[in-house]
């Protein structure tokens, strides 16, 4: 799977601990600065927010940064071929519901479809 999965194995329990305790901290460093909240700061807040609250799952954590940062378009076509086949195949997941699946798949499908979009324009 292409996401983080902090329940089914793919992290060990003290890690998953870390994880949720880290998730839970996060809230409290969001600054103001002339009473705005910076936009990155919000998405990681949601971020944090939608891992604890699903069970601890993320979907294509790093490829969702990636494109939050704009840098599908620095990266080389067999970079992106890789990343595309990771989304696939975590999308592939979300179709085929899978037992473990959390209750936020059709989130977790229009991001994917976001991503395939973003990663094909390139």
């Amino acid at each position: 799977s292409s996401g983080i999965n902090a329940e089914y194995g793919h992290m060990s329990p003290s890690s998953t601990e870390e994880l949720r305790a880290l998730a839970e901290e996060v809230p409290k460093h969001q600054l103001v600065i002339a009473g705005k909240h910076l936009h990155a700061e919000k998405y990681a807040i949601r971020k944090a927010r939608s891992f604890l609250k699903n069970g601890h799952f993320l979907f294509c954590p790093a490829n969702e940064l990636m494109y939050f940062i704009g840098i599908f378009r620095f990266c080389d076509l067999k970079r992106l071929a890789v990343i595309k086949k990771e989304v696939q195949s975590a999308l592939d997941e979300v179709e085929t519901k899978k037992p473990y699946y959390h209750d936020n798949t059709v989130d977790d499908w229009f991001l994917g479809k976001l991503l395939l979009a973003d990663i094909s324009r390139q």
